[in-house]
């Protein structure tokens, strides 16, 4: 282990110090990941620490707090980049407690920094369910020298001009995709070696995700774009797309969508776009895909029988958006799951 890996598991333990004396609880100390348990009059829940490769490192909250706290990330060896994503309730940051305080709105992806060593704190609000990932990429690494500037040039560049180039913030468009993400840390398995690799996989799409967001709402009037729906009506469109990934195989319309959610289609399509980068057709198509590829790899039925088990009627079009987004037609696909199982039983 080199000084600045020593310098970050040292780091992301005194931040869980920190966490421990404000919100007490138990705490246990591992070689890449460390979790802070605490279920008391204060708050309930975890905080996760993990170290991965090249100064990147995240913190996973799943917490309710029942009193008004302020913790600080301290800084110290240069100012790191942090991407923060809240998919449960707001955050309130600012780069000192006395300083200007900045809402982290869910769903939001939220890129901050600053040129000096300013510690970041964030401010919970009594009686509020937290979910957090916070990623934190350490500028000393070599390897992350030349991203993390360039990246931290491209927010600057982007910061309006009512702000200071000290403090480098990017609050971004909702988006989805991330959320999907990160709720799949819960089922990455123990083993060590499997967990790193997937874990750091995940870290990495969720980073690619905020960067390219971030990128996309420098050619786009983002402000005046996310504003046109409330929050309200994103977490509906948001409960809409549940309720057709739970029945993909249902008929569904533009016009019943909208009737079921009292929304006109033109803002149910700048929903799903804002939120999942897609039309609420193309979803539609996906979701049902997605479950045909399970009823493939899962169960004895026909290919017809899958057609129909999934809301379609024509197999040729099932084939033709199958192999477009699988390379391979549904029949080579199920020839392909059986040799891997053969494969294995021998």
């Amino acid at each position: 282990m080199n000084i600045h890996q020593q310098l970050l598991k040292k780091g992301n333990r005194s931040v869980l110090n920190r966490y421990k004396n404000v919100l007490g609880g138990s705490m246990k100390i591992g070689t890449e990941e460390s979790r802070l348990v605490f279920d008391n009059e204060v708050a309930s829940g975890f905080i996760q620490s993990v170290n991965l490769r090249n100064g990147i490192s995240f913190l996973q909250y799943d917490m309710t707090i029942f009193r008004d706290a302020e913790i600080a990330h301290i800084n110290s060896g240069g100012s790191p980049l942090y991407l923060i994503y809240c998919s449960e309730d707001d955050l309130i940051h600012s780069f000192s407690s006395k300083g200007l305080k900045r809402k982290l709105g869910k769903f939001q992806t939220t890129i901050l920094t600053s040129s000096h060593d300013s510690n970041s704190i964030f401010h919970f609000v009594k009686n509020r369910k937290y979910k957090i990932l916070l990623i934190k990429i350490n500028p000393y690494n070599t390897f992350q020298n030349t991203s993390f500037n360039s990246l931290k040039n491209s927010i600057e560049a982007k910061i309006h001009a009512t702000q200071t180039s000290d403090y480098l913030v990017y609050i971004g468009s909702y988006n989805l995709k991330i959320a999907n993400e990160i709720s799949q840390i819960k089922n990455v398995p123990q083993d060590q070696l499997v967990r790193s690799l997937l874990l750091e996989a995940i870290i990495n799409k969720v980073l690619a995700y905020g960067i390219q967001q971030f990128e996309n709402d420098k050619n786009l009037n983002f402000y005046s774009f996310s504003k046109y729906l409330t929050k309200k009506e994103m977490c509906t469109i948001q409960e809409l797309a549940a309720f057709i990934a739970n029945g993909p195989e249902k008929e569904y319309t533009i016009k019943s969508l909208c009737g079921r959610v009292g929304m006109s289609s033109t803002k149910l399509q700048h929903g799903f776009k804002l939120l999942y980068g897609t039309t609420v057709k193309d979803y539609i198509r996906d979701v049902r895909l997605d479950m045909a590829e399970e009823l493939i790899k899962n169960t004895d039925l026909s290919i017809s029988e899958v057609v129909y088990s999934i809301g379609l009627t024509s197999r040729s079009y099932f084939s033709k958006i199958f192999k477009k987004k699988f390379d391979c037609s549904p029949k080579k696909f199920r020839e392909q799951q059986n040799s891997f199982y053969d494969y294995c039983v021998a």
